[in-house]
């Protein structure tokens, strides 16, 4: 844990961690050990809403839904993974949390696998709604083709900015909200509050799904600019970072 930590800068959360993997993510299930809590008790409930309002079922079924993406992943995952996942759980643990599931550590990272073969397939298709704003990869496509060879830092925050629909041709409102979480979503789209049904003890909430934060990266150098500070997130302005 020596060379562990978990702090503020810049307004973001930064969790710094070293060793095999079993060891970080000790650290990490450690030094999260509230919020992996909170994420068994009340996020995990959120994500069955969620699901349950994009796929059309009931809160049970989004449920179920969720562990059959798990069961059906987890043979596939690196063992690598599986450590990582093993030493969360004993970190939160070793911290005093105990009711913490080495299975559930999965579950949020995985949706209804049932589309995958239809995935590609369908992300163009402006009427699918289980893809949010399949029209944002139609307007990539165009925008990777207008910059590339250019993609410096500031062309990649202008081309996660854009708020043009390829399909209606026009501008859309920087204030304006899309109608749904899939009709008129740009890449950087205001989506709507929308209002959520979960189990108790979560109950009733609103969320805007989408957008939340935004980053760009030079993988090879270290640097990221990250922003969370607005919603859509883009309009906060990028706080720059380093790996290195």
């Amino acid at each position: 844990m020596a060379k562990a930590s978990f702090t503020l800068e810049k307004n973001v959360k930064i969790l710094k961690l070293a060793g095999s993997p079993h060891a970080i993510s000790f650290q990490h299930g450690y030094l999260l050990a509230d919020k992996i809590d909170l994420m068994e008790n009340r996020t995990l409930l959120s994500t069955d809403a969620y699901v349950a309002r994009q796929t059309g079922c009931d809160n049970a079924k989004a449920r179920e839904k969720l562990w059959i993406g798990q069961k059906a992943a987890y043979p596939f995952l690196p063992e690598e993974f599986l450590e990582e996942m093993k030493g969360i759980a004993d970190g939160v643990k070793a911290k005093g949390v105990s009711n913490v599931s080495l299975d559930q550590l999965l579950v949020n990272e995985i949706e209804d696998i049932a589309t995958i073969q239809n995935w590609q397939e369908s992300l163009r298709d402006p009427y699918n709604f289980y893809v949010q704003a399949p029209i944002r990869f139609e307007r990539y496509r165009q925008l990777l083709h207008d910059y590339y060879g250019n993609i410096t830092k500031d062309n990649a925050i202008k081309i996660m900015s854009d708020h043009f629909d390829p399909y209606t041709n026009m501008e859309k409102p920087k204030d304006d909200s899309s109608v749904s979480n899939n009709i008129l979503c740009t890449i950087c789209a205001k989506y709507p509050n929308t209002v959520f049904k979960a189990e108790e003890p979560v109950g009733t909430f609103r969320a805007h799904v989408a957008n939340m934060w935004s980053m760009i990266a030079y993988p090879e150098t270290g640097k990221f600019w990250l922003t969370i500070n607005d919603f859509p997130a883009q309009y906060g302005g990028y706080e720059g970072f380093n790996f290195n």
